[in-house]
């Protein structure tokens, strides 16, 4: 890609090649930024924002790290040169939609109410960056990657176009070179249009399962890929994004034509690839998974680096000053423009203290949830035994600091309690009849109301071997391998202290099974089998609408409407607004109805 000159006296000092100069593997040529002195020509900029999902900051070239983990990013690393880099910036949780929505909106998961992938969605009251640009003549669209982050989301609120794969049609996440070809059409659209943009692309492919280039690994070894073959895809997937951002980058800066263009590179959270045993990610909040890259260009933000402790809330509230748009309501972030502007201010970081929280370890498996606070030097995990580790003297989390001091502990703590009690009155949910697609896919979590505290609750850490356990399971799920999937799934239940994961797993392989017989009698009998393992999931979680709805589904693909009646109608108690549960009713009680005398 070529980096344009949009100052009429900028030198260029740096011009250099990635292998090839199509569009797959384009030429760069990097130049130098005009004087950020100048007139700061922010209004009316077109923006690109980048989401790389489950990208840690270490395993970027830009980022220095060393170590093997590091992927070879040249578009990237370019573009970081000409750009500040927030180099210690964290998210706001191991997950991928509490993410998104908290980096759209400027606030904490307690705020907006999304904790979870899974049940969860973006509430209408709650205003995106799309929705404020939008009101401001701004043509927005969105691709994204992973139907995760779909329309039943909530982020897609103020996107005029907003394109990817849904869970309708099943979980297919789409590759690097699909996203960016997308984008490059949706760009083409936008440059005909007279005023800025703002386009957001979402890359998935390092997300787990992690398979690029393992099919010689998983050959020498039976099949069973170690988490050296797991670390090596990762970062061949790191690559495979960078290739085809470079594309990107060429498609916007074409778009945007002679108007400025603000790119800004993030990631939702990062991979543990092993790091204190997690092989993935959601279930700690160490800084393998926690700690993201954070990028911002503009031809007026001077580069660098920035060392001022930041977080995704920040995103939004910056982009606000920056812009000069109206910041119509409080916002949890805090605008980083002072270190985007003022060079001096970059080497005199202000103490900041920011939040993180995970969900997860209690939804997924009744394990105690955690929350987290960092100053940037020192970072503090609550959980039934917290711990507090010095990023400085110990980066990799190895030691806890076994007396930390109480102002220190005090102060970290503090700062988790005084966001907790801005907590949201409510948690916004997505319908049951939109959840079950995410269910039979593997995405489980319990809907329980969480004890008042967590100390009676499991360690997330001692426990790790069970998601190992439950992984295996859905992989087993994914290649249709059913006998497998429960052997693995029985295990679950045996091994973990709260049996509901376990039992709406085992009912979730059941419902695939059947899917995938074709004789009837074969078909009947499976069902069975699925109904009795749906019943069994609602004994144990009464509460939740999803296990009712999908009990119900079943009931129903065994002709028997008047026992799936009650059901879904626990379902609606459970879940007034979910639009699909109320449908399946309606035929419920159609269904069960006796012809009238006038169709007979």
């Amino acid at each position: 890609m070529t980096w344009p000159d949009r100052s009429p006296a900028v030198a260029v000092f740096l011009i250099f090649t990635v292998a090839g100069c199509n569009r797959d593997e384009p030429a760069i040529r990097a130049r130098a930024p005009s004087d950020a002195r100048g007139e700061r020509e922010f209004a009316g900029s077109s923006l690109l924002v980048v989401t790389l999902d489950t990208v840690r900051r270490d395993a970027l070239g830009f980022s220095q790290a060393g170590g093997t983990l590091v992927a070879s990013t040249p578009v990237l690393d370019a573009l970081a040169a000409r750009s500040l880099e927030l180099t210690h910036t964290w998210s706001v949780a191991p997950v991928t939609l509490p993410a998104h929505a908290s980096l759209f909106t400027g606030n904490h998961p307690v705020a907006h109410g999304v904790h979870d992938n899974l049940g969860f969605q973006l509430p209408q009251s709650a205003t995106t960056l799309a929705e404020r640009l939008a009101r401001e003549g701004v043509t927005t669209g969105a691709v994204f990657a992973a139907p995760v982050v779909g329309p039943q989301s909530g982020l897609a609120q103020g996107f005029e176009t907003y394109q990817g794969p849904t869970f309708d049609s099943g979980l297919v996440e789409r590759p690097a070179r699909w996203v960016s070809e997308v984008a490059l059409a949706m760009l083409d659209r936008m440059a005909s249009v007279d005023g800025p943009f703002f386009l957001w692309a979402h890359y998935f492919d390092a997300h787990a399962p992690h398979e690029a280039g393992l099919g010689v690994a998983r050959a020498r070894r039976g099949g069973v890929a170690s988490m050296e073959d797991d670390r090596a895809a990762y970062r061949l997937e790191i690559e495979r994004i960078d290739r085809q951002l470079g594309r990107l980058l060429d498609g916007a800066f074409a778009a945007a034509r002679a108007r400025p263009l603000c790119i800004v590179v993030t990631a939702d959270h990062g991979e543990a690839l092993g790091d204190h045993g997690e092989a993935t990610h959601g279930h700690l909040l160490h800084d393998s998974t926690m700690r993201v890259p954070l990028l911002i260009h503009h031809p007026r933000i001077p580069p660098g680096r920035c060392s001022q402790t930041s977080s995704l809330v920040d995103l939004l509230p910056t982009l606000l000053e920056l812009f000069d748009l109206p910041k119509e309501e409080p916002l949890q972030g805090q605008s980083l423009v002072p270190w985007l502007l003022d060079q001096g201010a970059r080497e005199r970081p202000s103490p900041r203290i920011v939040c993180f929280e995970t969900r997860l370890p209690w939804h997924e498996f009744g394990w105690a949830w955690l929350d987290g606070a960092c100053d940037g030097r020192f970072k503090w995990v609550d959980r039934p035994s917290p711990e507090v580790f010095d990023l400085d003297l110990d980066p990799g989390e190895s030691r806890a600091i076994l007396e930390a001091q109480h102002a220190l502990v005090d102060s970290l703590a503090g700062a988790v309690r005084q966001l907790q009690m801005k907590s949201a009155s409510f948690a916004p949910a997505a319908g049951a009849g939109e959840c079950s697609a995410l269910t039979n896919l593997g995405y489980v979590a319990a809907r329980r109301t969480a004890p008042e505290n967590k100390e009676d609750l499991a360690e997330p850490e001692d426990r790790l071997a069970l998601v190992g356990i439950r992984d295996r399971g859905l992989e087993a799920l994914g290649r249709g391998d059913f006998a497998g999937a429960l052997a693995e799934f029985g295990k679950l239940r045996l091994g973990n202290p709260d049996p509901a994961p376990a039992s709406m797993l085992i009912a979730v392989t059941y419902s695939r099974h059947a899917e995938s017989v074709a004789e009837s009698a074969e078909r009947m009998a499976v069902l069975e089998h699925a109904a009795a393992a749906w019943r069994d999931a609602v004994e144990i979680c009464p509460a939740d609408a999803l296990r009712h709805y999908n009990l119900a589904m079943t009931l129903m693909d065994l002709g028997r409407p008047t026992q799936a009646i009650p059901e879904l109608e626990r379902c609606v108690e459970l879940a007034p607004e979910d639009g699909k549960a109320r449908e399946q009713l309606a035929h419920a009680r159609r269904q069960q109805a006796p012809p009238s005398k006038d169709r007979r």
